[in-house]
């Protein structure tokens, strides 16, 4: 029997691979910022806004506790624009200021004025208005002297201007009072006796004393700087051709004063000092302009006389003062016009102005 050798297969084993997880390392990138130039825009100017202009109006002579009621505040822009407030009760005020106005100025003027009181004005820079809106303001009384080192006059009286002295044209001149004379006459045989021989005194003749009275040549008057100044005018003429406009033109409203005036001395000898003038208004009663003539003093322009008035009688009217009281005084006529800015306009043509002592 022959063995047949059986064969068993037997399975090898199966390697399998099993793969091995290899770490791999991915580098980062890190990203450095590069530096962007910023732009910071620059913001617009913005126009400053409104101000409100505040204080107190009151009398000087006894401080703020002597409040002035009624009082008017006018603020006037570099253009033809003003704004006004009157004070209260307790002599306070508040000024809304737009600021679209007041961003056009460099400066602004500020003006008060009360009855019985001496105006006021100050040019103020815009700036320092609204880094100060609060300003109180003092107003002198008019029978008082205004004091020599304060200026508060809204009339700047012009640096070119001459005071001509008083031309007597055609008139005798005026001779001083001669005094009796004592004479002795001898009588021949007897005692002296004194004798009186009376001196006649000649009648003193009347004088005119304003130069240039209807305003026909440039000479004598003298036409303060202001606002808006008078000036000379072919519009309207009492005598002539000429006379001198007071007030405003027609158009804008404006706060402002118009005045012309004249320098006199008035002898010792006057027992009567006549002014007399015409004057054509162009005005409204219920308006709050005013016209006003003023006695001043020569040397320190101090108010002696003044007086207020309003007239819509559209004519020639005439007008007359009596300035024998200062006789012996060297003085200044003063004629002008108060526009308060509000409501309709004042003019006055004035013409013919003599001053006639006797």
């Amino acid at each position: 029997m022959t063995r047949t050798p059986t064969y068993t297969l037997t399975p090898s084993p199966t390697v399998m691979l099993t793969p091995t997880r290899t770490r791999t390392w991915t580098p980062t990138v890190t990203l450095t910022p590069t530096k962007t130039k910023t732009t910071t825009p620059t913001p617009s100017e913005t126009p400053l806004g409104d101000v409100t202009l505040s204080g107190l109006v009151y009398d000087p002579t006894t401080g703020p506790a002597w409040p002035i009621p009624g009082a008017v505040i006018t603020v006037e822009m570099c253009m033809a624009q003003g704004f006004q407030t009157t004070t209260g009760p307790d002599g306070c005020y508040s000024l809304l200021l737009p600021g679209e106005y007041l961003n056009r100025c460099m400066e602004v003027t500020l003006h008060a004025w009360a009855t019985g009181y001496y105006s006021f004005a100050e040019v103020i820079l815009v700036a320092d208005l609204r880094a100060q809106p609060e300003r109180d303001i003092g107003l002198w009384p008019m029978e008082l002297p205004m004091p020599t080192d304060t200026s508060t006059s809204t009339e700047l009286p012009s640096n070119d201007s001459v005071f001509l002295p008083i031309v007597l044209r055609g008139y005798p001149s005026a001779s001083p009072s001669p005094t009796p004379t004592r004479t002795v006459t001898p009588t021949p045989g007897a005692t002296p006796t004194a004798t009186f021989t009376p001196t006649v005194t000649p009648t003193q003749q009347p004088l005119q004393l304003i130069v240039n009275p209807s305003f026909e040549t440039d000479e004598a008057w003298v036409i303060p700087r202001t606002v808006y100044p008078a000036g000379y005018s072919v519009s309207r003429a009492h005598t002539g051709a000429r006379s001198m406009r007071l007030g405003l033109a027609p158009g804008g409203n404006l706060y402002s004063y118009s005045s012309v005036q004249q320098t006199v001395e008035i002898p010792n000898w006057a027992t009567r000092a006549e002014l007399s003038f015409y004057y054509f208004p162009l005005m409204a009663l219920d308006d709050g302009d005013r016209i006003y003539f003023c006695v001043l003093r020569a040397s320190d322009n101090t108010i002696l006389q003044w007086s207020f008035w309003t007239d819509a009688h559209q004519a020639w009217n005439l007008r007359t003062f009596e300035l024998r009281d200062y006789a012996g005084q060297r003085i200044k006529v003063h004629f002008g016009v108060r526009n308060d800015g509000l409501d309709g306009i004042t003019a006055v043509y004035l013409d013919d102005v003599e001053l006639w002592v006797y």
